[in-house]
């Protein structure tokens, strides 16, 4: 039907990205400050660098802001890449 996304074809792939490990790092907010945590820790090496990498961009910052306090939390993948 128009205007709903169209749906894949059989044995097509519309995406198809490189499987990778990696860990699930969600956002909380505690005394209006946006902070990760992966499934045991909120200070695991993953969420220190996640926290880094967030606090790089403003933007990105205030737009997590926004979803937490619209009671959304975001999850992301934090991957390890082995050259």
């Amino acid at each position: 039907k128009e205007g709903q996304p169209k749906a894949h074809e059989k044995y097509k792939l519309g995406v198809k990205m490189e499987k990778v490990d990696g860990s699930l790092i969600s956002s909380f907010e505690h005394n209006g400050k946006v902070f990760f945590k992966s499934k045991n820790s909120i200070n695991s090496t993953q969420v220190r660098d996640s926290l880094e990498l967030l606090y790089k961009d403003a933007n990105v910052v205030a737009d997590t802001q926004v979803l937490q306090k619209a009671g959304w939390t975001l999850n992301f993948e934090y991957i390890y890449i082995l050259y």
